[in-house]
Order: C-alpha cells, then sequence, then structure tokens
C-alpha cells in the first residue's frame, strides 16, 4: 500500500479529486481512469449522456434497452431483481421507520436520498 493510502488503510483507498472510497487500489485506479483522467466525448444516442470509454458507454446503453423491473410503490425501474429487490427494502425502511421521503418541487417524484433527487433534478430538469 502507498504511503498516500496507508492514512486510510482503515477506510479504503481514497479518491483525493472527488473524496470517494474504494476497497481495493485496482477498483480506485479504474475510478481516476473513467471518471477524472478521460475526455467524455461518447456520447448516448438516447439521453445524451457523454462517457469516456466505450466500455462505459455500452454498459450505460444496456439500461436503456434491458429488461425493466418496475417498482409498484413508486414506479421506478431497474435493470435487475437485485436492484428492484434493495430498493423495495429501502421503501420498507422508510415505511417502517417513518423517514419522510424528500420530494422534487417540479414534478413530485419522491427520493430516498438528497442525492438521488439531485441527480434526478440533473439529468431531467437542468435542459
Amino acid at each position: 500500500m502507498s504511503a498516500a493510502n496507508s492514512s486510510a488503510a482503515n477506510s479504503g483507498y481514497i479518491c483525493y479529486t472527488c473524496g470517494k472510497s474504494f476497497k481495493s487500489e485496482y477498483i480506485l485506479n479504474e475510478h481516476k481512469e473513467k471518471n477524472h483522467m478521460v475526455i467524455k466525448n461518447l456520447k448516448c444516442d438516447q439521453c445524451y449522456k457523454l462517457f469516456g470509454t466505450k466500455k462505459s458507454l455500452s454498459n450505460h446503453i444496456r439500461r436503456h434497452t434491458a429488461k425493466k423491473y418496475d417498482c409498484v410503490t413508486c414506479g421506478k425501474h431497474f435493470i435487475s431483481k437485485v436492484l428492484l429487490t434493495v430498493h423495495i427494502e429501502e421503501h420498507n425502511k422508510f415505511i417502517h421507520e417513518g423517514v419522510n421521503l424528500l420530494t422534487c418541487n417540479r414534478c413530485n417524484i419522491e427520493f430516498f436520498s438528497f442525492k438521488d433527487m439531485i441527480n434526478h433534478n440533473k439529468y431531467y430538469h437542468s435542459k
């Protein structure tokens, strides 16, 4: 482990550009290449999001074309049953703990986290 990462040994490998933590140096380096060192000039034809590698773009395009699993509570779409199950567990957690969801002030969609609401606004209301 490098000296830069030794202080973060207990919490993983830290990206000093964005502050995210990773379990391995390999995953950290992959993150840096994908997010901080590549010019994002490959555009998705469906949503116009930009990507730095063909692999990232093709993985993203699968989200548009893959079978979708819908949450019956909120209508959110998922590309796998596993992700839908995790999402439903979040619904149940919030219902049982009495936590209020965050609501988009433009379209009234509800979110579990502030980060999800910010991402929603970025992709659906910034154009």
